[in-house]
């Protein structure tokens, strides 16, 4: 909500966002209720549009990232945080 806050104009009327097709991840209830809290906060906005990229045919940078995520954390017994 902050990336929002501090990037988008009062005027605006209408957002956009683009995710990727994982299903997992876009349908869940979490990102249903983020939606609603953001229509709720910024009361300019009237409506907030999810375009999803077509399945097999996109490659976002950060999708290498989660794989070597992935990778490293099969690796581990348990996980460490600092």
């Amino acid at each position: 909500m902050l990336y929002i806050e501090n990037n988008i104009a009062k005027t605006m009327k209408n957002l956009i966002l683009w995710s990727d097709s994982c299903g997992g991840q876009n349908g869940n209830i979490k990102i249903v209720l983020m939606l609603k809290c953001i229509l709720e906060h910024f009361t300019h906005l009237e409506t907030i549009r999810v375009r999803f990229l077509v399945l097999g045919h996109s490659f976002l940078p950060n999708d290498s990232d989660f794989g070597d995520v992935e990778c490293a954390l099969k690796k581990l017994s348990k996980l460490v945080f600092f």
